[in-house]
């Protein structure tokens, strides 16, 4: 529902199905997944490798994350940290799309989540490899999902929001990031494959 139309009480336009109003967990029946909870001994594993690894930082990026006082977490240089992703097929920007994610992730995760990355292709592909597990095509823990940043999801604090706003060399130093960080999981996985191949990482 559009902002302009909805209830005075109600935080959003959105709201899930098989409910009537926004904050209340539905059902989804019918629908692909809602939330997909990764394996915590592989994503552990995983993060152990990577936690400590210097990423790539520039005046550029420093100029844009300055602008968001407000958001500790976003004045921090780049870094890996572990968090929840939100997976839509409409995009979206602003303060308030913003709040609704982390509103979102909450409800669907049952007040578990923490959001803290936009995402796009992440909901289709888990829910093909949640079909596939159900045909024993695959093995659905092992799972592990990469996302790096080039963007913020709202305007700087005090802006007015725009369609989209870029970061200068977001974009670069995101693709950077995703190779320096998956390549050593990737590399320890073929390196240990033998013991791998039957035994999940982690575990």
């Amino acid at each position: 529902m559009d902002e302009r139309e909805i209830p005075g009480d109600w935080a959003w336009g959105l709201y899930s199905l098989g409910t009537h109003e926004p904050r209340v967990k539905g059902s989804a029946a019918g629908s692909s997944g809602m939330a997909w909870k990764l394996d915590p001994g592989l994503v552990s594993w995983a993060y152990g490798l990577t936690r400590d690894l210097p990423l790539a930082d520039n005046d550029r990026l420093l100029a844009a994350r300055s602008r968001y006082p407000s958001e500790p977490e976003a004045l921090k240089p780049p870094h890996v940290m572990l968090g929840d992703a939100l997976a839509t097929v409409r995009f979206w920007h602003g303060d308030r799309r913003t709040q609704w994610a982390r509103d979102w992730v909450s409800l669907w995760t049952d007040r578990d989540g923490l959001f803290v990355m936009s995402d796009c292709e992440d909901q289709g592909v888990l829910d093909v490899l949640t079909i596939y597990g159900q045909q024993g095509r695959v093995d659905p823990r092992r799972v592990l999902v990469l996302r790096t940043a080039s963007n913020y999801t709202r305007q700087p604090d005090g802006a007015q929001p725009v369609l989209k706003e870029f970061t200068p060399g977001g974009a670069a130093a995101a693709f950077q990031a995703a190779y320096d960080v998956g390549a050593p999981v990737a590399r320890a996985l073929v390196a240990g494959w033998p013991k791998y191949k039957t035994t999940l990482p982690g575990s």
